[in-house]
């Protein structure tokens, strides 16, 4: 065989092989993109309800207290959480009491418009606890 030829044709195969490495690459990759755009996302496991709803007398705050298995412990991890928000500023103030497990006894009840008492809640299950940072509502704490 002449040499021109033998150099073409091992270009030729150098040219091919690259295409089906380039190929086989690009299917892998697609194939592992779908894979992966079918696994469910966080929030799908993430199970949420708000048990109880309280405004001030004014009507200037919103306290809810939700049920939720979306922690950092995992989703077997069930906790109560209350939010506040501020319905003027709309400023939300997430996670400021957490409780281990559901407590569908817990109450919400507002004094002087800006203290919320919180009540039936089982002290040996608090996690955490925290006064709104900046706001201008107390949150008083009554354990059973």
């Amino acid at each position: 065989m002449p040499s021109n030829t033998k150099a073409w044709l091992s270009k030729a195969l150098q040219f091919g092989g690259g295409c089906f490495y380039l190929l086989l690459a690009s299917w892998s990759l697609f194939h592992v993109a779908g894979w992966v755009g079918t696994l469910p996302d966080h929030s799908e496991h993430c199970q949420e309800s708000i048990l109880l709803s309280s405004w001030s007398p004014d009507k200037d705050w919103q306290a809810d207290i939700s049920f939720s298995n979306c922690s950092l412990h995992g989703h077997g991890h069930w906790q109560s959480h209350l939010d506040l928000t501020d319905l003027e500023s709309g400023e939300h103030y997430p996670s400021l009491l957490v409780v281990s497990g559901r407590h569908d006894e817990l109450k919400l009840d507002w004094h002087n418009h800006r203290e919320l008492l919180i009540s039936g809640l089982p002290i040996d299950h608090l996690e955490h606890f925290q006064q709104p940072l900046g706001a201008e509502v107390v949150l008083a704490l009554k354990g059973d």
